[in-house]
């Protein structure tokens, strides 16, 4: 399953970037965010915290399970027991959402590079794009819920 995400394939372990950096910039690989970003772009990453995050945001965090750094649309987030949880999850599928939590936060893509364009995501339109996409793949996930119950429900003969 890792290998159909957005993954940072430069200094993609933590620890390796766990300094005192503001920016970073990625090359990525995997299908997950397409058609905003693609295998083979770059982009830029700024340090962020859960509170600076807004829903659409593209989030950049490190799984616990210690592996490559992950980059989805932040769906939401929530305080459980003083912490806070991200829900984020990949445009180009409709999978479960992955479950962030803070401490796994690196930061949010403020811009993506396509050969010799640079695309600015903290731009009034990109944010409302990504809004609108994460109010999709929201409804997507429960309206699959809903048909997937009333399949259920129905008796073949």
């Amino acid at each position: 399953m890792a290998n159909r995400r957005l993954i940072v394939n430069d200094r993609s372990k933590k620890e390796e970037i766990s300094g005192d950096r503001e920016f970073l910039f990625f090359n990525v690989k995997g299908p997950s965010m397409f058609p905003f970003i693609r295998e083979g772009d770059g982009f830029l990453a700024r340090r962020a915290v859960a509170k600076d995050l807004r829903t659409g945001d593209i989030i950049l965090y490190y799984p616990a399970r210690q592996g490559p750094g992950v980059c989805h649309r932040l769906l939401k987030k929530e305080q459980k027991n003083g912490k806070t949880i991200l829900y984020a999850q990949a445009d180009a599928w409709n999978e479960g959402p992955d479950i962030v939590i803070e401490d796994e936060l690196w930061g949010k893509a403020v811009a993506v590079i396509r050969g010799r364009r640079i695309i600015n995501i903290s731009s009034f339109e990109a944010r409302l794009f990504g809004r609108t996409a994460a109010a999709i793949l929201h409804f997507a996930r429960a309206a699959k819920k809903c048909l997937l119950g009333c399949v259920s429900g129905i008796k073949m003969i």
